[in-house]
């Protein structure tokens, strides 16, 4: 993660943060949302030769959206997801889908849907289809909510 460290604070972004492997990163940046979105995806389409795609929140955001998390028992059945969309693509996505109750939990947030689903299932039921699609395929990056947990637990105060 040394080089993605690298490559972001080669665009004046402060206290570049790495999560786990993940591939979430928190940085702190005066640039607004769209020109931060755009310079980063840039920096990683040249540095690494793919075309880069991202998600950029604000940390108020992203606690906002970990706090109404709506499925408050945790439990070892089931994987418990925060599933980020872009341009308001999550509302014809939780309309496509016939949610089969016995395999999976779905509530829609702003910009988000919020998925429970019973371990291993999580590539096969009803809404990992519909992920799928081509149309969600670059505007939808699902993050398991430890995941999320942790990049809040890294956040500079």
């Amino acid at each position: 993660m040394t080089e993605l460290t690298s490559c972001l604070e080669s665009l004046g972004l402060q206290n570049v943060v790495t999560i786990a492997q993940s591939g979430n990163v928190i940085v702190i940046s005066d640039l607004d949302m769209p020109t931060l979105k755009h310079r980063v995806e840039e920096a990683l389409t040249n540095a690494y030769n793919y075309q880069a795609h991202v998600q950029v929140l604000a940390m108020d955001s992203l606690r906002s959206i970990l706090s109404a998390y709506p499925f408050k028992n945790h439990d070892t059945e089931h994987h418990d997801y925060v599933v980020f969309f872009e341009n308001g693509l999550e509302t014809g996505c939780i309309q496509e889908i016939v949610v089969d109750t016995s395999l999976e939990q779905l509530q829609q947030g702003p910009g988000v849907i919020y998925w429970r689903v019973v371990k291993g299932f999580t590539l096969k039921s009803p809404f990992a289809k519909v992920l799928t699609k081509a149309a969600y395929k670059h505007a939808v990056t699902t993050r398991n909510l430890r995941t999320l947990q942790k990049i809040i637990g890294s956040a500079p105060d």
